[in-house]
């Protein structure tokens, strides 16, 4: 008798405990509601996509200018040369061709004959550095493609060890900076080289330390986006098409600012000052420009998965569906200026937001080495920390996700992303950048192996660019710079179907378990153990 009480107990303690659950859900289900997306019809922030036209035009038109003539004559001199031609080539006499450029490196030398100090000696005293931009242009060539390689090769990685794949990726970073370091201090003979490799090593390992107990949800997170884009190839195709996008960027770019920046010097005698100025310009116009094309890709992206969000596993996307065209079209139509706009001010912000972030996770962490008996913070913590923080709320990393899906504006897209977010109660999420910098620990390793692949080429082709007299530099940063971008472009995708899938997740969980039951069971999954974790 008396068991049979408190069996009954238990089943109406039972009852009320799911009603107060169930209730809590409704209530976040009608919150969500209240602030899910709307499609937006309008193009917005057209200011921007005005600029950005602009800056994109003038380097194009300088790129068509002095590009071609001045390959024509580097590659008519070289062609002379092998055949033991006589002819009136010389790279350096005048200052007319493309393949030099005022650094302010190197002090020109002083003759009296009609060699190269005497064709310069018109310009006094100044200091010049030349440059062989069609050495250039070939190193940038093969650091493109061995960046290209290393980036499909590493997504196919990362699809191959979803789960695993946060662990590994801390884990390679701080082995790849402990060989940098040890190498540096036992073959160079600058300090600078392992001095880099010792902080990039102390920094990755306190990272990995901090962040260690967020990898199982995180990993899951990752886990879902990576097998969704599993269901079509319109993702990795949008990857392709961004390596494809900056490396033509990238020459083009190397011929606009070598060409306008010799002609501006020589011919128009442009002052110091105002060098420095189109210097700064032209290196704006780079970033900006690799900025946006990653900024359509994950605004493209998010299209994409929105539409297979809500179609079942049976049904694959084929290549180059529709869904694909119409999420492309729909970027670049409506929301391409918001993306110019959230192109300058995005990544300024997340890297502020991140460098922020960092101390007040490993605070609580060093705390509890001092005193092991102390928990660590709930994430109401999180939650009060992101909704104080007015930047974040309005600049984060949903917004290309809102844009691709919606159409929203640059500022109102962040908004109704961390609207989204706190009628769910999971503004905690928004504030963990874990892959955000697992993703840009990635892109920096790519670029770094470039870097010395490049080295590589210098030291055994012999390759000379500068009247500096320091080839293997060059060749590091050029290479550094060039598999940074490609690989960061193209690991775009990965970032943008995160995104994507935590906003869809967030706005129709219903959705993902009627068409993916098994991404919706690791999903749940997932995050059941963060939140008993968190509490």
């Amino acid at each position: 008798m008396r068991r049979s009480v408190v069996l009954e107990d238990k089943k109406r303690r039972r009852e009320r405990r799911l009603k107060r659950i169930r209730k809590a859900a409704e209530a976040r289900d009608a919150a969500v509601q209240k602030v899910r997306g709307v499609q937006q019809d309008s193009c917005n922030d057209s200011l921007f996509a005005f600029l950005f036209l602009c800056q994109f035009l003038l380097v194009s038109m300088a790129a068509m200018a002095f590009g071609p003539a001045a390959i024509h004559d580097r590659l008519t001199g070289a062609i002379a040369d092998q055949e033991g031609m006589e002819h009136d080539y010389n790279p350096f006499a005048g200052l007319q061709s493309d393949d030099i450029i005022v650094t302010g490196l190197y002090e020109q030398p002083k003759s009296d004959g009609g060699d190269v100090g005497g064709d310069l000696a018109g310009h006094g005293d100044e200091r010049i550095s030349y440059i062989d931009y069609v050495n250039v242009i070939q190193l940038i060539c093969i650091a493109s493609g061995y960046a290209s390689f290393s980036s499909i090769f590493a997504l196919g990685f990362m699809m191959m060890l979803s789960r695993n794949l946060l662990q590994a990726i801390l884990i390679f970073t701080v082995v790849v900076c402990l060989s940098w370091s040890v190498l540096g201090l036992a073959l160079s003979n600058n300090f600078f080289i392992p001095a880099i490799g010792i902080l990039a090593l102390a920094i990755s390992a306190c990272y990995t330390w901090v962040v260690w107990d967020r990898i199982p949800f995180a990993a899951t997170n990752l886990s879902v986006a990576l097998k969704g884009m599993r269901g079509t190839l319109d993702i990795p195709l949008l990857g392709v098409c961004n390596l494809v996008a900056t490396f033509a960027w990238t020459i083009c770019w190397i011929c606009a600012f070598f060409g306008a920046s010799d002609y501006l010097w020589n011919e128009e005698e442009l002052s110091n000052d105002w060098m420095v100025v189109v210097v700064i310009f032209f290196f704006f116009s780079y970033y900006w420009t690799t900025q946006v094309i990653k900024g359509v890709s994950q605004a493209t992206v998010a299209g994409i998965i929105g539409h297979w969000w809500n179609i079942t596993d049976e049904e694959h996307l084929p290549l180059c569906s529709g869904a694909f065209y119409s999420a492309l079209l729909r970027t670049l139509s409506k929301g391409f200026g918001s993306i110019c706009l959230g192109s300058l001010v995005l990544g300024p912000s997340l890297l502020m937001s991140r460098l922020w972030t960092f101390p007040r996770l490993a605070k609580p962490k060093i705390a509890r080495l001092r005193n092991p008996e102390l928990s660590l913070p709930s994430h109401e913590s999180d939650e009060n920390a992101f909704n104080n923080d007015v930047i974040a709320r309005h600049i984060n990393q949903w917004s290309y996700s809102y844009i691709g899906l919606y159409g929203y504006s640059f500022w109102d897209a962040g908004f109704k992303a961390s609207e989204l977010f706190q009628a769910r109660g999971w503004t905690h999420v928004v504030s963990d950048h874990l892959i955000l910098s697992s993703m840009s620990m990635s892109t920096v390793v790519i670029g770094v192996s470039t870097a010395c692949l490049g080295v590589i080429v210098s030291e055994v082709d012999g390759y000379s660019f500068s009247a500096a007299h320091k080839p293997l530099t060059s060749a590091f940063l050029i290479s550094l710079l060039v598999g940074y971008y490609l690989s960061s472009a193209f690991l775009s995708i990965i970032q943008g179907s995160v995104s994507a899938i935590l906003v869809c997740y967030a706005v129709a969980p219903v959705d993902l378990h009627a068409n993916h039951p098994l991404l919706s069971k690791e999903m749940k999954t997932g995050w059941k153990q963060f939140w008993i974790q968190k509490k």
